[in-house]
Protein backbone atom coordinates (compact mmCIF):
# COMPACT_ATOMS: atom_id res chain seq x y z
CA UNK A 1 0.00 0.00 0.00
CA UNK A 2 1.18 3.31 -0.51
CA UNK A 3 -0.09 6.47 -0.15
CA UNK A 4 -3.17 7.90 0.07
CA UNK A 5 -1.71 2.42 -2.24
CA UNK A 6 -3.82 0.32 -0.57
CA UNK A 7 -5.27 2.75 0.30
CA UNK A 8 -8.07 2.15 -1.93
CA UNK A 9 -7.67 6.74 -2.07
CA UNK A 10 -9.95 7.49 -2.31
CA UNK A 11 -8.60 10.10 -2.58
CA UNK A 12 -7.81 9.92 -0.97
CA UNK A 13 -10.60 7.85 -1.38
CA UNK A 14 -7.77 9.59 0.12
CA UNK A 15 -7.05 10.70 1.94
CA UNK A 16 -8.87 11.42 2.46
CA UNK A 17 -17.14 10.65 7.55
CA UNK A 18 -13.50 10.78 6.33
CA UNK A 19 -12.78 12.91 9.17
CA UNK A 20 -10.13 11.67 11.83
CA UNK A 21 -10.37 12.76 15.53
CA UNK A 22 -8.08 14.59 17.19
CA UNK A 23 -7.41 12.38 19.82
CA UNK A 24 -7.28 9.49 17.37
CA UNK A 25 -4.33 11.20 15.59
CA UNK A 26 -2.44 12.01 19.42
CA UNK A 27 -3.00 8.52 20.02
CA UNK A 28 0.27 7.07 18.64
CA UNK A 29 3.78 8.28 18.09
CA UNK A 30 5.10 8.75 14.84
CA UNK A 31 8.60 8.71 15.63
CA UNK A 32 11.36 7.95 13.13
CA UNK A 33 13.24 5.74 15.46
CA UNK A 34 9.66 3.13 15.54
CA UNK A 35 10.02 3.05 11.80
CA UNK A 36 11.60 1.38 8.62
CA UNK A 37 11.42 1.32 4.77
CA UNK A 38 9.96 5.11 4.84
CA UNK A 39 8.85 6.23 1.76
CA UNK A 40 7.81 9.52 0.35
CA UNK A 41 4.20 9.88 -0.78
CA UNK A 42 3.48 13.06 -1.53
CA UNK A 43 4.09 16.60 -0.08
CA UNK A 44 1.37 19.52 0.79
CA UNK A 45 1.40 22.50 -0.36
CA UNK A 46 3.04 24.27 3.28
CA UNK A 47 5.84 21.89 2.25
CA UNK A 48 4.85 19.01 4.59
CA UNK A 49 6.32 15.54 3.81
CA UNK A 50 3.38 13.02 3.76
CA UNK A 51 5.45 9.54 3.83
CA UNK A 52 3.99 5.44 4.11
CA UNK A 53 6.15 3.06 6.81
CA UNK A 54 6.35 0.02 8.66
CA UNK A 55 6.53 -0.22 12.08
CA UNK A 56 10.18 -1.65 13.19
CA UNK A 57 10.44 -3.94 16.15
CA UNK A 58 10.63 -1.37 18.83
CA UNK A 59 7.57 0.12 17.59
CA UNK A 60 6.20 -3.59 18.04
CA UNK A 61 7.36 -3.73 21.43
CA UNK A 62 5.76 -0.47 22.70
CA UNK A 63 2.42 -2.01 21.87
CA UNK A 64 0.77 -4.54 19.58
CA UNK A 65 -1.55 -1.99 17.77
CA UNK A 66 2.18 -0.94 16.44
CA UNK A 67 1.66 -4.17 14.37
CA UNK A 68 -1.72 -4.33 13.47
CA UNK A 69 -3.67 -3.10 10.21
CA UNK A 70 -5.51 -0.27 10.80
CA UNK A 71 -8.39 -2.21 9.64
CA UNK A 72 -8.05 -4.23 12.63
CA UNK A 73 -6.90 -1.55 15.22
CA UNK A 74 -4.13 -0.70 14.45
CA UNK A 75 -2.01 2.50 14.26
CA UNK A 76 -1.36 4.31 11.20
CA UNK A 77 1.49 4.24 9.06
CA UNK A 78 1.38 7.06 7.41
CA UNK A 79 1.52 10.67 7.38
CA UNK A 80 3.58 13.01 8.85
CA UNK A 81 6.51 12.20 10.32
CA UNK A 82 7.47 14.01 13.95
CA UNK A 83 10.59 15.06 13.90
CA UNK A 84 10.15 16.79 10.47
CA UNK A 85 7.11 18.74 11.89
CA UNK A 86 9.03 19.55 14.96
CA UNK A 87 11.59 21.27 12.80
CA UNK A 88 9.20 23.65 12.01
CA UNK A 89 6.65 23.75 14.86
CA UNK A 90 8.34 22.18 17.37
CA UNK A 91 5.36 23.24 20.07
CA UNK A 92 3.64 20.99 17.89
CA UNK A 93 5.17 18.12 19.12
CA UNK A 94 5.42 16.47 22.32
CA UNK A 95 6.87 13.37 24.22
CA UNK A 96 5.43 10.46 25.64
CA UNK A 97 5.39 8.33 28.18
CA UNK A 98 8.27 6.07 26.42
CA UNK A 99 10.51 8.77 25.36
CA UNK A 100 9.21 9.18 21.86
CA UNK A 101 7.92 12.10 19.84
CA UNK A 102 4.03 12.38 19.08
CA UNK A 103 2.17 15.06 16.80
CA UNK A 104 -0.24 17.02 18.71
CA UNK A 105 -2.52 17.90 16.23
CA UNK A 106 -4.58 20.32 17.70
CA UNK A 107 -1.42 22.42 18.10
CA UNK A 108 -0.07 21.91 14.90
CA UNK A 109 -3.51 23.06 13.17
CA UNK A 110 -3.39 26.33 15.57
CA UNK A 111 0.03 26.91 13.98
CA UNK A 112 -0.44 25.99 10.22
CA UNK A 113 -3.79 26.89 8.41
CA UNK A 114 -3.55 24.52 6.12
CA UNK A 115 -3.42 21.58 9.10
CA UNK A 116 -6.27 23.00 10.42
CA UNK A 117 -8.55 23.41 6.74
CA UNK A 118 -7.11 19.31 6.76
CA UNK A 119 -8.76 18.65 10.02
CA UNK A 120 -11.50 20.51 9.78
CA UNK A 121 -12.77 19.54 6.42
CA UNK A 122 -11.82 15.86 6.99
CA UNK A 123 -8.64 15.95 5.14
CA UNK A 124 -6.79 14.41 7.69
CA UNK A 125 -7.75 11.34 5.89
CA UNK A 126 -5.28 12.06 3.33
CA UNK A 127 -2.09 11.71 5.64
CA UNK A 128 -3.93 8.46 7.12
CA UNK A 129 -4.63 6.97 3.75
CA UNK A 130 -5.13 3.71 4.64
CA UNK A 131 -8.23 4.21 6.88
CA UNK A 132 -9.18 6.96 3.50
CA UNK A 133 -9.18 3.77 1.39
CA UNK A 134 -10.89 1.63 3.57
CA UNK A 135 -13.87 3.95 3.38
CA UNK A 136 -13.35 4.69 -0.69
CA UNK A 137 -13.76 1.07 -0.60
CA UNK A 138 -17.39 1.44 0.92
CA UNK A 139 -18.13 4.41 -1.97
CA UNK A 140 -17.61 2.24 -4.82
CA UNK A 141 -16.95 -0.68 -6.59
CA UNK A 142 -12.88 -1.68 -6.80
CA UNK A 143 -12.34 1.34 -5.25
CA UNK A 144 -13.89 3.31 -7.87
CA UNK A 145 -15.41 6.84 -6.41
CA UNK A 146 -16.89 9.68 -7.47
CA UNK A 147 -14.51 12.55 -8.39
CA UNK A 148 -16.03 14.72 -11.18
CA UNK A 149 -14.95 18.33 -11.21
CA UNK A 150 -17.54 19.57 -12.44
CA UNK A 151 -19.83 17.91 -9.12
CA UNK A 152 -17.54 20.05 -6.72
CA UNK A 153 -17.22 23.41 -5.13
CA UNK A 154 -14.93 25.68 -2.96
CA UNK A 155 -11.95 23.68 -4.18
CA UNK A 156 -8.45 23.88 -2.52
CA UNK A 157 -5.15 22.55 -3.43
CA UNK A 158 -3.40 20.57 -0.43
CA UNK A 159 -0.59 19.39 -2.11
CA UNK A 160 1.19 17.07 -4.87
CA UNK A 161 0.72 13.08 -4.95
CA UNK A 162 4.02 11.39 -5.88
CA UNK A 163 1.81 10.23 -8.96
CA UNK A 164 2.35 13.39 -10.21
CA UNK A 165 -1.88 14.90 -9.53
CA UNK A 166 -2.08 17.53 -7.49
CA UNK A 167 -4.47 16.76 -4.42
CA UNK A 168 -7.58 18.81 -3.32
CA UNK A 169 -10.32 19.20 -0.46
CA UNK A 170 -13.79 20.11 -1.66
CA UNK A 171 -17.21 20.31 -1.20
CA UNK A 172 -19.97 18.93 -3.08
CA UNK A 173 -21.92 21.10 -5.18
CA UNK A 174 -25.74 21.33 -5.54
CA UNK A 175 -26.08 19.18 -8.52
CA UNK A 176 -23.53 16.63 -6.57
CA UNK A 177 -25.98 16.63 -3.87
CA UNK A 178 -28.96 16.46 -6.29
CA UNK A 179 -27.53 12.82 -7.31
CA UNK A 180 -27.21 11.42 -3.73
CA UNK A 181 -23.86 12.37 -3.50
CA UNK A 182 -23.12 13.16 -0.04
CA UNK A 183 -21.02 10.87 2.02
CA UNK A 184 -18.84 10.70 -0.37
CA UNK A 185 -14.72 11.42 0.04
CA UNK A 186 -14.14 15.16 -0.17
CA UNK A 187 -10.34 15.37 -0.23
CA UNK A 188 -8.55 13.54 -3.25
CA UNK A 189 -7.63 13.95 -6.88
CA UNK A 190 -9.99 15.73 -9.82
CA UNK A 191 -10.84 13.05 -12.52
CA UNK A 192 -10.81 15.35 -15.02
CA UNK A 193 -6.63 15.74 -14.23
CA UNK A 194 -6.19 11.97 -14.11
CA UNK A 195 -8.04 11.30 -17.45
CA UNK A 196 -4.70 13.00 -18.96
CA UNK A 197 -2.14 11.34 -16.76
CA UNK A 198 -3.91 8.24 -16.11
CA UNK A 199 -6.74 7.58 -18.21
CA UNK A 200 -6.62 3.65 -17.89
CA UNK A 201 -7.93 4.50 -14.31
CA UNK A 202 -10.84 7.01 -14.81
CA UNK A 203 -14.36 5.62 -15.76
CA UNK A 204 -17.86 7.17 -16.23
CA UNK A 205 -20.44 6.33 -14.03
CA UNK A 206 -24.52 5.71 -15.00
CA UNK A 207 -24.81 9.59 -15.09
CA UNK A 208 -21.80 10.15 -17.19
CA UNK A 209 -19.82 11.77 -14.21
CA UNK A 210 -16.25 10.60 -13.86
CA UNK A 211 -15.13 8.66 -11.65
CA UNK A 212 -11.28 7.17 -10.49
CA UNK A 213 -9.79 4.09 -8.90
CA UNK A 214 -7.90 5.25 -6.39
CA UNK A 215 -6.44 1.67 -5.64
CA UNK A 216 -4.54 1.99 -8.46
CA UNK A 217 -3.57 5.71 -8.49
CA UNK A 218 -2.25 5.43 -5.10
CA UNK A 219 -0.19 2.26 -6.19
CA UNK A 220 1.54 4.76 -8.26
Amino acid sequence: MRFISKLAMTAAAIFFALSVSAQEVKENSSDTRLMKNVVTLGVLENGMVIHEWEWNDTARQLSSKYGLSVEEGGYPSEGLIAQDVEAIYPDAVVVDADGYLVIDIPMLAEQDELIAKMVMEGGADVVFAKKFMKKARKAGKAGSVISDMRLKQDITKIGTHRNGLSMYTWAWNDLARSLGIVDAPTVGFMAQEAQVLYPQHVTKDASGYLMLNYAALNSI
